[in-house]
C-alpha cells in the first residue's frame, strides 16, 4: 500500500487545499466572465466539494456563455484531470493556452496531468517554464517539487532494481502438523527467503513489476525428515493509480506462478492471479477489496484420487480495512474473506470464512511491534465420512522488529494456532518461534 500516498502526492499535494478554499480561483485572471462571478457559480461550488462531474458540466455549460474563456477553460482541464481523463483534461488546457499561451496557472495544470498520466518529458518541460517564467510564484515552487519528484523517477535500470534477503532459525513445536495426543514433532528450521524485482515501468500512473523469490527451510533434527521445504516462482504485478470523483484508487492485478518441493522432491504446482482495489474514501484510511483465482496441481493423487486428490481450482473475495492513528504511528487493521475450494476429490472441496485483526505499532529508537489474531471457519461439505467435516481456525502472533543498521532488521515472532476439527484425530495445536535478520536492498 505504499503507492497510495503517492497518488495523493502526484495528484493533489497542496492543490486540493489551494483550490478548494477558492484561492486558486481568486488568484486567476479571468478574460470574459470575471473571477468573482465564477468563485459564485453552481459549478466552483460544486469543484469545491469534491463533486467533479457536476463541477464539469456546469463549466461546460458556462463555456457557451463565454467561449474560449481562459478560466472555464482551465477548470474544465482540472475537473478532467480529477476525473482521470487526462487526455480530455490535455486537451482543455492546450485550448486555453492557445487563448493565453504564457498563462502560468494552466501550464502548471497541464504538468501534472502528463505526470500523472506518465509523460514525465512533457511534464518536464511544461514546469521548466513556469519556474523560469513565473520564478517567485507559488506556480514556480509547485513546479519544482514536481521536477525533482520527476528526477527520481527518471532514474537508471540499477534504481528500478530492488530486492529483500532474509535468514534466520525457527522453532516449530508441530512440524507434521500431527494430531494433538501424538504424531506431531518440534525441531528448529533454518530458514532463507530471496526475492528480487525489476520496475519495467515506474511512472506516477503505472507500476509495472516482474520479481522472482524464493524459499528454503532446513529441519535439523531427523524426527522432520521429510519436512524440508523448497519454494520458488516468478510473479508479474501491475498497478494504476488514478481517481474517481476525486477518490483516489489504486486497482492492480497480479500473476504468479509457485513451483512447491518437500525435502527435494515434486510436492505442487500452482498458478494465481489477484485483482485488487485500494482506496482511501476517509482521511488516514485505506480500504481493499480482492479476488483471487488460483488452480493447485499435486503430485500426490492419494489412494482414492476421487477422494483424496487435493488438486483443485480456489476462489477467495476479501475486503481488509486499515485506520492510521496517531500521526499514522499506529496502524489499526482488520477484514474479511470467504474463500471456496472445488478439488478432484471430494474430501478436498471446501468453504472458507476467516475474520482478521491487526495492529502495527511504530515505537522509539525504531522499534516496530506487530499483534496480530484471526479466527476462521472451514467446512468440507463432500468430506466421504459419517458426518461432514468441520474445523474452527484460531490464531494469535506477536512480534517484535528491531533495527540493526540501515536497511538491516531482526525480528523475533511467537505464532499459536489451533485447529479444531469435529473429527478429534485432526485436531492441530501449533507454536512457532521465529527468529530473522533482513536487508531490503
Amino acid at each position: 500500500m505504499r503507492a497510495l500516498p503517492r497518488i495523493i502526492r502526484a495528484g493533489l499535494t497542496g492543490i486540493v487545499l489551494w483550490l478548494s478554499t477558492g484561492a486558486g480561483i481568486q488568484a486567476a485572471h479571468a478574460q470574459g466572465i470575471g473571477s468573482d462571478v465564477f468563485v459564485a457559480s453552481p459549478a466552483a461550488e460544486a469543484f469545491r466539494a469534491g463533486e467533479f462531474e457536476a463541477a464539469l458540466a456546469g463549466f461546460e455549460a458556462m463555456l457557451g456563455q463565454y467561449p474560449d474563456d481562459l478560466l472555464i477553460l482551465r477548470y474544465i482541464g482540472i475537473a478532467n484531470d480529477r476525473l482521470g481523463r487526462y487526455e480530455a483534461a490535455r486537451q482543455a488546457f492546450l485550448r486555453a493556452l492557445a487563448v493565453e499561451p504564457d498563462d502560468l496557472a494552466t501550464r502548471f495544470y497541464l504538468g501534472i496531468t502528463e505526470y500523472k498520466d506518465g509523460d514525465n518529458d512533457a511534464a518536464a518541460e511544461n514546469f521548466r517554464e513556469v519556474e523560469q517564467k513565473g520564478a517567485g510564484t507559488k506556480y514556480a515552487e509547485r513546479a519544482q517539487e514536481f521536477l525533482a519528484a520527476i528526477r527520481a523517477d527518471d532514474r537508471p535500470w540499477t534504481a528500478r532494481l530492488n530486492g529483500f534477503a532474509q535468514a534466520g532459525a525457527q522453532y516449530d513445536a508441530n512440524v507434521p502438523e500431527g494430531p494433538d495426543g501424538g504424531g506431531g514433532g518440534g525441531t528448529v528450521a533454518l530458514l532463507e527467503y530471496l526475492r528480487v524485482g525489476y520496475a519495467l515501468v515506474d511512472t506516477p500512473a503505472w507500476q509495472i513489476r516482474v520479481e522472482g523469490d524464493g524459499y528454503l527451510s532446513q529441519h535439523t533434527e531427523g524426527d522432520a525428515d521429510g519436512f524440508d521445504l523448497q519454494q520458488a516462482g516468478p510473479a508479474i504485478d501491475i498497478t494504476h493509480a488514478t481517481t474517481l470523483a476525486g477518490v483516489p484508487l489504486l486497482p492492480g492485478v497480479r500473476y504468479a506462478y509457485r513451483k512447491t518441493f518437500l525435502s527435494g522432491d515434486g510436492f505442487s504446482d500452482g498458478h494465481s492471479v489477484a485483482a485488487s482495489l485500494a482506496t482511501s474514501l476517509v482521511e488516514d484510511t485505506v480500504t481493499r477489496l480482492s479476488y483471487q483465482l488460483s488452480v493447485e496441481d499435486f503430485e500426490d493423487e492419494g489412494r482414492d484420487p476421487g477422494e483424496t486428490s487435493r488438486d483443485a481450482v480456489g476462489h477467495g473475495v476479501g475486503v481488509t480495512q486499515s485506520v492510521y492513528l496517531l500521526g499514522r504511528d499506529l496502524v489499526l487493521s482488520f477484514g474479511y474473506s470467504y474463500g471456496w475450494s472445488e478439488a478432484d476429490g471430494d474430501n478436498f472441496d471446501a468453504r472458507s470464512h476467516d475474520g482478521t485483526l491487526g495492529l502495527s505499532a511504530w515505537l522509539p529508537a525504531g522499534l516496530t511491534l506487530e499483534l496480530s489474531g484471526a479466527v476462521g471457519r472451514d467446512d468440507y461439505p463432500d468430506f466421504a465420512g459419517p458426518r461432514q467435516r468441520r474445523t474452527n481456525r484460531y490464531t494469535a502472533a506477536v512480534a517484535l522488529a528491531v533495527p540493526i543498521w540501515e536497511r538491516l532488521k531482526a525480528s523475533l515472532s511467537y505464532k499459536h494456532s489451533t485447529e479444531d476439527s469435529n473429527y478429534s484425530v485432526l485436531d492441530i495445536d501449533r507454536d512457532i518461534v521465529t527468529l530473522v535478520v533482513g536487508y531490503g536492498f
